[in-house]
């Protein structure tokens, strides 16, 4: 591998200090002179002569030799600067410092925002506090030894050291030459910089000629002395241009041709796992109130689900994120604090896969549970944005699961709701709901989020202001056009043309709001707009990689919606609010040739993706179409150009998706027969593979009476078109129905009629199916001869065609057939050689099935102890896929085996439940009041 893909991996293990020097402080800052070293001397020297410290003499020396800009002399005249301003504790040079590198504007968050997602623990050489401003986190300098070797030993995060002294504490400035002999002398810091060295590889950033400064410099020769001959590097990142041979153990990286691109390569160089920290809250002027009113809820001792509500735009989210960055609920949670975006989320089983994701956890079809365990191992803070739309989709579900979130005593929850009215059946506490920001606050929020301080002066900001009706992100959208001005004449001008044409409206907050959208629209360039309008119908935004696949326009179209501010970065995605893509959805529909691109883009990714799901490579599958679950069922909302061939073949794909993972809702499959009666929605072929994709996804959820209706309405359509093959399958999937409810008569017919329909059509895959099944009615009739001679006569049928997950099949239902003839070391053999096969394509129930058999055979020769071991390998298999019917049979097995009596009655109880889930009163019947005699 190379440098970047080592330095990443070392990242990913936690192996990295990130050193931060001072070109970070001069991108953050746009290059302001006091955020470099000479800058900052020079600035001295001025402040030292204006106040009469200096004689403009001695000044002029100064200057002179500061030009020569060696390192040598850098430090004379910082030495000089420091005696006349009193350093170390004379009040000018405290005030000095305050007035100078203190009070730094930061204007490119980006660069420091990148530093931080390194996730690695952070020191640096400036002395500013550009690292942890606004972030909750703490800066210690050098000076405080306990505190840094506190830091060393992994005792406090969230705090970025000061190697050179930081700004509010003027003793720890490390500036000229007696305060760099004092660190050098200093056993305490000199220790911290070599036990850090010692554990750490170094990564430097933003470090140019300071690596080469007595304190710095004398590190480095530390290094190469004690470690020359290491096998651990250290890194600086550098241009292009400045790369060069390594120096010891230090080597450089480029990261590039221009200091732009330093914040995009420390992005990519980020580990490349799923990064789930908090959002920048962004401006929020005039919501003291709010704010803490959220911080009190969320900091209480047994906290009750907080509703932030109110219209669109009015700050909700950035209440919410501001309450979360704030210190005390930072200190009070730490990194157990969670933002989920709910934009795209439609259902509870969504929500709950929104949730799991952003907490880090694999998604399955039954995740709840394990989300409701994270989230009640520790107090955790969590944040549920956008939530009217999931509970707009699946009301009384989401607030049930709303409602478990609750019981939580020590989960601290809030949710932001468009709207005025709190969903019922949740213990709300009182709710918050922001109003319109007052006069004094929108100023500070329209000059902060313009970038220009004249502006508050600027007559025409009082109308502007009054028009925008307090609605923080008019405001802030209408600022942002702004930006562009150095007076606001020309932006109440350009109001005043398009609030004419919209006073036909009504003159409202949604009208003001709207002004706002055009205003930053209307000045975007044509390609840009395209753009926007495809971003807007994708709820889920859009992957950073999937970006070149759904719009065929100029690179920088996006770029230009960043500075807009029209789209924000999440990740690795690019999202817009919910908000201005409704707008944009109803106002701006895409360009005919764009909106066919994106839908024939995410169609083909299901497609393509869907049928891996269940086979070999299924586990790489799923992680790519999670996150696009929302963005694909949008698209099948918008296929009506698509053909019935190209519709068939992604539903193929959609439908393993849902049945393996519990994504998804058939809301977009239903409505591709239901929404018209154009020639391609009525095409009889999908409107059959529809009705089919439904029965096999109700069959999977054990809805076998919906199952049963969708195979006979695809089945009439299939004979009408002579479709023999997909026929079959409809017959097939009836004769599963009649198997499962043990009726074995109407299974066999059914079966044996469609194997006669694909031996006919030799479909050599579907017809081992049917014969493997017409093998299941057998060993269920206990008819084993002819189950085994169906068993062997399908096997070779699926190596034929490698059919992996088939082929484990036959050999598990071998095993079954062993089993109940008493040959228990076949039996073994047989799921022993089975279960590989089922890891090996990802068929979590195929292995779960293999472990409850073992441990049904542990039982039978009397080891209930490795009985019960297989047993519960079985069960957290199938609560994984939500295999209700598998689940209750797992609890049942269990509380055969058991010794504590209320252990035993807990799982008889579980296996109850789960089969009264799926109305099979008659396996509760069987097993459960006739073995277990619970009423």
């Amino acid at each position: 591998m190379g440098l970047v893909e080592d330095l990443r991996e070392e990242l990913a293990r936690g192996e990295v200090l990130v050193v931060v020097g001072t070109g970070v402080s001069i991108q953050a800052t746009g290059g302001a002179e006091c955020a470099k070293w000479d800058g900052l001397i020079r600035d001295g020297i001025e402040h030292a002569v204006g106040t009469g410290q200096l004689t403009e003499a001695v000044a002029k020396t100064l200057r002179g030799r500061l030009k020569k800009n060696s390192v040598k002399d850098l430090l004379a005249v910082a030495q000089k600067v420091s005696e006349a301003l009193g350093a170390p504790d004379g009040g000018e040079f405290r005030r000095w410092l305050r007035e100078s590198v203190g009070n730094l504007e930061l204007k490119d968050g980006s660069i420091i925002d990148a530093v931080h997602a390194l996730g690695a623990p952070i020191a640096t050489t400036n002395y500013d506090d550009l690292l942890t401003r606004g972030r909750g986190t703490e800066h210690v300098p050098w000076t405080d030894v306990p505190a840094a070797q506190e830091i060393h030993r992994g005792d406090r995060d969230n705090v970025v050291l000061h190697l050179h002294g930081c700004f509010d504490h003027p003793e720890s400035v490390v500036l000229g030459v007696k305060s760099y002999s004092t660190i050098l002398k200093s056993r305490g810091a000199q220790a911290i910089q070599q036990a850090l060295a010692a554990h750490k590889s170094l990564l430097f950033i933003g470090c140019g000629e300071g690596l080469s400064d007595p304190n710095f410099g004398a590190l480095l020769k530390w290094i190469g002395a004690a470690f020359g001959k290491t096998i651990y590097r250290n890194y600086r990142l550098c241009l292009t241009k400045e790369q060069k041979p390594p120096e010891g153990r230090l080597f450089y990286v480029p990261y590039g041709d221009d200091f732009k691109d330093l914040a995009p390569f420390l992005r990519d160089l980020a580990p490349r796992k799923a990064s789930f920290a908090l959002p920048n809250p962004g401006y929020c002027f005039g919501r003291e109130r709010e704010v803490e009113e959220v911080v009190t809820a969320l900091l209480a001792d047994r906290p009750q689900p907080l509703p932030i509500l109110g219209g669109p735009g009015m700050g909700k989210t950035t209440i919410a994120l501001t309450a979360l960055h704030d210190a005390r609920v930072a200190e009070r949670f730490r990194e157990r604090r969670w933002f989920v975006r709910c934009d795209g989320v439609n259902t509870r089983t969504e929500l709950a896969a929104a949730i799991a994701r952003t907490l880090g956890l694999a998604v399955t079809p039954n995740v709840e549970p394990d989300v409701l365990a994270v989230l009640t191992a520790r107090p955790a803070a969590l944040v549920l944005d956008n939530g009217e739309t999931p509970l707009d989709a699946d009301g009384a579900q989401v607030e049930e699961l709303l409602s478990v979130l609750a019981t939580i005593n020590s989960l601290a929850l809030a949710i932001t709701i468009r709207g005025h009215r709190r969903p019922p059946g949740v213990p709300w506490r009182a709710t918050t709901e922001p109003d319109a920001l007052p006069e004094g606050p929108a100023i500070e929020a329209f000059v902060a989020a313009s970038g220009k301080p004249h502006f508050a002066d600027d007559p025409h900001l009082p109308r502007l202001l009054a028009v925008l009706d307090g609605v923080p992100l008019a405001i802030t959208l209408m600022a942002h056009f702004a930006e562009m001005f150095n007076a606001l004449e020309p932006v109440w001008s350009r109001w005043e043309k398009k609030r004419t044409a919209m006073l036909r409206e009504g003159d409202t907050r949604l009208t003001n709001l709207r002004v706002s959208y055009e205003l930053s629209i209307g000045v975007l360039s044509a390609a840009a707009r395209r753009l926007l309008s495809v971003l807007a119908t994708l709820p889920d935004g859009v992957a950073h990689r999937d970006l070149e696949g759904i719009f065929a326009g100029p690179d920088d179209s996006a770029d230009e919606l960043r500075r807009r501010a029209l789209v924000f970065e999440e990740g690795q995605r690019m999202r817009m609010r919910a908000p201005l893509r409704e707008y944009v959805v109803a106002e701006c529909a895409p360009d005919p040739d764009d909106g066919q691109r994106v839908v024939a883009y995410y169609l083909a990714l299901a497609a393509r993706q869907g049928q891996k799901v269940g086979a070999a490579g299924g586990v790489d599958a799923v992680a790519r179409l999670a996150p696009e679950v929302a963005n694909v069922e949008a698209m099948l909302e918008r296929s009506r150009s698509v053909s019935a061939y190209d519709l068939v073949i992604t539903l193929g794909g959609w439908e393993r998706l849902m049945r393996f993972t519990g994504l998804g809702s058939t809301r977009p499959i239903e409505r591709i027969v239901s929404s018209g009666v154009d020639a391609n929605r009525s095409h009889p072929v999908l409107q059959a593979s529809v009705f089919l994709t439904l029965g096999n996804i109700a069959l999977d959820r054990w809805n076998h009476d919906e199952a049963r209706a969708r195979y006979q309405q695809a089945l009439m359509l299939f004979r009408q078109v002579e479709e023999v093959v997909s026929e079959a399958y409809c017959i097939r999937g009836l004769g599963d129905i009649a198997l499962l409810r043990s009726d074995y008569d109407e299974a066999r017919r059914l079966f044996e009629q469609a194997l006669r329909l694909l031996q006919e059509e030799a479909d050599v895959h579907a017809t081992a199916n049917c014969i493997q099944r017409l093998g299941d009615v057998a060993l269920k009739c206990s008819d084993n001869e002819t189950a085994r001679v169906r068993y062997e006569e399908s096997l070779p049928l699926y190596r034929q065609v490698s059919d992996m997950q088939g082929e484990a099949n036959v050999i598990w239902s071998l095993g079954d057939l062993a089993r109940v003839r008493s040959d228990h070391k076949t039996a073994r053999a047989c799921y022993e050689e089975a279960l590989p096969l089922y890891r090996q394509v990802g068929d979590l129930l195929g292995e779960a099935n293999c472990s409850l058999c073992i441990g049904m055979l542990a039982k039978a020769l009397g080891t209930r102890d490795e009985a019960e071991f297989h047993y519960r390998a079985a069960l957290r298999l199938y609560e994984r896929i939500g295999n209700r019917y598998s689940i209750g049979l797992a609890h049942l097995r269990l509380a055969e085996v058991v010794a504590d009596a209320g252990a035993r009655t807990a799982h008889v109880g579980a296996a109850r439940e789960a089969w009264q889930s799926i109305k099979r009163d008659d396996l509760i019947a069987k097993y459960l009041h006739n073995e277990f005699e619970v009423g």
